[in-house]
């Protein structure tokens, strides 16, 4: 644990060491201090580590099996987020993963890890990582302010859209479209699944989103969230040229 630059391997060893023994789904936390160096010589960062693998819900008669993946990880970072009051976090997807930044900070790291860092632990089933930077997190968490409000005695109204963009467009793009519409009944919205596919087109790719409509005094009509999604989709299509997927 001296100066290490990672909190991944020690998440590693747990894992190997439960899937040895037949406990194959696993979630669970680690929080501790990380080293880098810097213009100053070494650098210090607490860091909140996240780590799963295997299912995340087992099957049942009423509810199928749900296997991990950076999007269920990406929803435990955003829940926690929101639960601190932390807004306007801008996502980055690259090559590695899924980049969270908070005023031009890294505020945290979701990835699937490598196939060659599974092969070196012996593990033979995928692993999601989350490395949440916790001093730009409690800067953040510092300046927000939390408001408390009453629990919603009207049921949410949950709806999903696939759209096909072009690759070039990234989700923060779809975000800014979104919120430019000041929806005050839209309560959250997010990216569950990527999926991209020659039947597609040729540079296509699919974005799976999933909207919650919530009022405090009453319950939507069906008709007022499909002219909700109307807007969504007529935003969607002037902005970024998306086409829906039936």
């Amino acid at each position: 644990d001296v100066l290490r630059p990672s909190m991944l391997e020690s998440g590693l060893e747990v894992i190997q060491y439960n899937c040895n023994r037949k406990n194959t789904n696993l979630a669970f936390f680690e929080f501790g201090k990380i080293y880098g160096t810097s213009e100053n010589g070494y650098a210090e960062q607490h860091q909140l580590a996240l780590y799963v693998t295997g299912k995340t819900h087992v099957g049942s008669w009423n509810q199928k099996e749900q296997d991990a993946d950076v999007y269920y990880v990406k929803g435990v970072v955003n829940n926690l987020a929101t639960y601190a009051g932390i807004k306007k976090i801008a996502e980055n997807y690259t090559d590695i993963g899924l980049v969270l930044q908070w005023k031009k900070q890294t505020l945290a790291t979701i990835e699937e890890v490598n196939s060659r860092k599974l092969h070196a632990f012996d593990i033979k089933q995928p692993v999601f990582f989350a490395a949440i930077n916790w001093d730009v997190w409690m800067q953040a968490v510092a300046v927000s302010k939390i408001k408390y409000t009453e629990v919603p005695k009207y049921p949410a109204v949950h709806r999903d859209l696939a759209i096909v963009l072009d690759k070039n467009i990234t989700y923060q793009q779809v975000q800014q479209a979104t919120n430019k519409l000041n929806i005050a009944s839209l309560q959250e919205y997010g990216l569950f699944d990527v999926f991209e596919s020659e039947k597609l087109g040729a540079g296509k790719k699919s974005y799976a989103l999933n909207y919650i409509f919530q009022l405090q005094d009453r319950t939507l009509t069906d008709e007022e969230t499909d002219g909700l999604m109307q807007q969504l989709i007529t935003t969607y299509k002037k902005e970024l040229q998306a086409q829906i997927r039936e």
